[in-house]
């Protein structure tokens, strides 16, 4: 789970910047993560300095069988400023990968972003040995591959965009990046330096900076889609319309107040 509790104050806009609310929907994230039958571990991976509040809901999600590690540590301000969400999400993941002790262990990994939880979770579980990602994609295979044998020739994923806009007015081509799973070796050889190109002020965005890569190694698309619940914090809006339930929100307030953290704002 990539998290940033305290977000980068005068980076791109942020309708959910509040640290206290981003906080309380990262615990309901986390509850609702804790209630996965099939789940066992949960790495939360914070740029933002944090762990001092994550990390005493430890003794929690022991208490439910699970086991929780958290990894904290502050994005460079000027590159956030300048690049973008998405750069600093690159980076977590790979801080979190460099430092997991649960990730280093792992054949692949499921990457949520954080105070989000996806509803039908079980359905969508991948083999531990998988041999290739599973993103929600939205464009079809053929105008996949199209873009992936044209990288090679470009070598540039800002072209590769701009051709795709002429091919396909109205239409950005990209991979949702709010949830994947993806094998830990593919993600090494063929993600990991995709954010590097993430430039938000410029409207190229991790989700097509992973595009590219996807579409020349190949990819699985999730079948069902995704069901997400929680808010999009660039937006501030539910994702698809579905909120945490009330009880989830009460519980995750008691353990914020029990832990000592302020619950103001959070109506």
């Amino acid at each position: 789970m990539t998290s940033a509790i305290r977000p980068q104050l005068g980076g791109p806009a942020l309708a959910i910047a509040d640290p206290v609310l981003r906080l309380h929907q990262t615990y309901c994230s986390i509850v609702l993560w804790c209630r996965e039958p099939t789940l066992q571990q949960i790495v939360v991976c914070d740029g933002s300095g944090s762990a001092d509040l994550l990390a005493p809901l430890s003794s929690y999600v022991a208490g439910v069988g699970k086991e929780l590690e958290v990894l904290s540590f502050d994005l460079p301000p000027a590159d956030i400023m300048t690049r973008g969400k998405g750069f600093g999400e690159g980076l977590i993941i790979l801080h979190a990968l460099k430092n997991s002790i649960a990730l280093n262990d792992a054949h692949s990994f499921y990457k949520v972003t954080g105070r989000l939880h996806i509803a039908n979770f079980p359905a969508l579980q991948q083999p531990e040995r998988a041999r290739l990602p599973s993103f929600p994609c939205e464009i079809g295979w053929l105008s996949r591959i199209a873009l992936g044998r044209a990288y090679p020739l470009l070598g540039d994923v800002q072209r590769i965009q701009e051709l795709a806009r002429e091919w396909w007015p109205g239409l950005s081509p990209g991979t949702h990046t709010w949830f994947w799973h993806c094998p830990k070796d593919y993600y090494l050889n063929y993600l990991v330096d995709s954010f590097r190109h993430v430039d938000d002020h410029g409207r190229l965005f991790l989700e097509h900076a992973m595009f590219v890569p996807l579409a020349m190694h190949g990819v699985r698309r999730f079948s069902p889609w995704p069901a997400v619940t929680g808010r999009s914090a660039t937006k501030g809006r539910l994702y698809a319309g579905r909120d945490y339930p009330s009880e989830v929100k009460d519980l995750a307030t008691q353990l914020m107040t029990s832990l000592g953290h302020s619950c103001r704002n959070l109506d």
